[in-house]
């Protein structure tokens, strides 16, 4: 089964970085059983998606607005980013949530993505705290149930990806182990699945490096990586790329 990798590099490059970072991507082409996404932030989404036409890779944002085309100031909706090329969206990213995005929010995200035939990416995930009182599953049964009960019965048969990032793995060098991670991506579609949403992918993200993705591709139930820091640097992020 085919695998995905989703490069984050939030705001971490100017213009130029990254389209210095997407020629050096695009020299060498992925592994033959991996779909690779790149998703720049919304300045560089134009001329990354340029960079991309003749390359096998894909192109994502890393958010989208909760509304239609209208007197939004400062927003950019599904639609625009249709028009730009991407493919994919994050949707709900734990750095979000922490500046006051609920799950609301995150809902509306979902059914702007998927009317504009975007896959949206929906993160869920667990703090320290949660885990320490072993309350993972319960969170991220919560997390779901908030974003996909608003979703109008006809979204059930739209491709959605959920990654798994535990907020205490994200940029910290700690990592769940794989068969743990594997066991909550399989929930998670489960889950997912109960509602009523047969079209889920599953994939896991927090830390992820060259040096440990090859451990959790290597499980059945996880379908891919988001990664960030590692998606910076061109030499691991194509080692990743291979594995």
């Amino acid at each position: 089964m085919n695998k995905i990798i989703i490069a984050n590099w939030k705001a971490n490059l100017l213009p130029t970085q990254a389209r210095s970072l997407t020629k050096k991507f695009t020299a060498e082409r992925p592994a033959k059983n991996l779909t690779a996404v790149l998703c720049p932030d919304f300045v560089a989404l134009s001329e990354t998606a340029s960079l991309l036409k003749k390359s096998a890779f894909l192109l994502g944002a890393q958010d989208c607005s909760a509304f239609l085309p209208g007197a939004h100031t400062g927003e950019v909706t599904a639609a625009a980013l249709k028009q730009c090329g991407a493919k994919y969206v994050i949707i709900g990213h734990s750095e979000r949530r922490a500046n006051g995005e609920n799950s609301k929010t995150i809902s509306q995200k979902i059914q702007q993505a998927v009317a504009e035939k975007l896959i949206p990416i929906i993160c869920v995930g667990e703090t320290a705290g949660e885990r320490r009182l072993k309350k993972t599953k319960t969170v991220l049964a919560k997390q779901l149930q908030e974003v996909l009960a608003p979703l109008p019965g006809n979204y059930a048969k739209s491709p959605l990806i959920f990654a798994y990032e535990p907020v205490w793995a994200i940029g910290s060098g700690l990592t769940p182990e794989p068969l743990e991670t594997a066991e909550i991506c399989a929930m998670i579609k489960n889950l997912a699945a109960k509602a009523g949403f047969s079209r889920v992918t599953v994939i896991y993200g927090g830390s992820i490096t060259d040096q440990n993705a090859g451990e959790y591709l290597q499980q059945s139930a996880i379908s891919g990586l988001l990664v960030g820091g590692a998606s910076l640097d061109a030499r691991r992020f194509r080692r990743l790329l291979n594995l």
